[in-house]
């Protein structure tokens, strides 16, 4: 899991699972001229983070997938999820995900949407593009072909030219889809609300990671009612906000777990650490999480590197 998300953006996004057992996922990536493609295929989580300052991201399903929402929009084929510079990046993927995203350097991407006779979109927030059928097929099918022969045949991409000739065709294809979108942007005020609740949520468990925390106490840190916070943490990810910060720690002590030297007091003294004091029961929730106990997850990683497929 961490090595996929690893894969995707370094360090910028942040995976919770949501379903039980090891997470199963990959990652095809492509680096073109201009736009990095990745093919995504995982099973579900939530995912937060930040679209960093020179970039824009770009996501569009190749199969179609029930429940998918991006910062509490639904988010299902056709549509096209346009992520600017600095955008929050807050998902719910509840079943088994093949997506593919296209990041563009900033420049790049304005560049391509200049000579599309299309206005910049808005720094800051997500925007979400209904494609016509045909043209949302054509982009789905361009780009899985490309990720494809890169998994298949990479040697083909010691071929002179050939980077540029994709990166080419994925310009073409992209704005042929754009030119046939509507459009609508997300993040409406009360959305936006929602938004910055779940991530001071998340903030103030980090500043508070080594105990428990009530719900009146997060109500009175962020100045809302109960009813809000439950409303904001059902739109954006779908379930409680106790039910989000017990997985959060579930997910930073597997972290934790697997870049520890090997002890078994170790096991402990990070358990403890991350506000679990109840040991019995903490075991049988991370098992029912990651389909292992914490003592395998430090004995797996002891002394070598996560590997690529999480």
């Amino acid at each position: 899991m961490d090595a996929m998300a690893f894969a995707l953006n370094g360090d910028i996004l942040q995976f919770i699972p949501i379903g039980t057992g090891r997470f199963q996922g990959r990652v095809a990536r492509l680096k073109l001229d201009g736009v990095d493609i990745r093919r995504v295929v995982h099973a579900p989580f939530l995912v937060h983070g930040e679209v960093p300052s020179d970039q824009v991201a770009l996501n569009l399903q190749v199969s179609p997938s029930e429940g998918l929402t991006l910062n509490g929009d639904t988010f299902e084929l056709p549509t096209l999820a346009v992520l600017p510079e600095g955008a929050a990046i807050q998902a719910v993927c509840p079943t088994e995900q093949d997506r593919i995203a296209l990041v563009f350097r900033a420049e790049e991407f304005d560049r391509l949407i200049e000579v599309c006779g299309i206005q910049a979109f808005p720094r800051g927030r997500h925007h979400m593009l209904r494609l016509g059928e045909e043209q949302s097929g054509r982009l789905v099918r361009t780009v899985t072909a490309m990720t494809d022969l890169a998994e298949t045949t990479p040697s083909l991409f010691a071929v002179p030219g050939l980077d540029a000739a994709l990166a080419e065709e994925c310009h073409r294809v992209f704005a042929d889809a754009l030119l046939g979108s509507e459009h609508h942007s997300g993040c409406a005020r009360k959305t936006g609300d929602m938004l910055r609740q779940v991530r001071e949520a998340d903030d103030f468990l980090h500043a508070n990671i080594d105990r428990p925390i009530y719900t009146r106490e997060l109500c009175a840190a962020l100045q809302v009612s109960a009813r809000t916070l439950h409303q904001s943490f059902s739109a954006v990810y779908g379930m409680s906000p106790q039910a989000y910060l017990k997985r959060r720690r579930l997910v930073l002590v597997h972290r934790a777990l697997r870049s520890a030297r090997q002890s078994r007091a170790m096991v402990k003294s990070i358990v403890l650490a991350h506000g679990f004091f109840h040991l019995g029961r903490f075991a049988q929730e991370y098992m029912a999480m990651f389909g292992e106990m914490p003592s395998e997850t430090l004995a797996r990683y002891h002394d070598r590197t996560a590997p690529v497929m999480a």
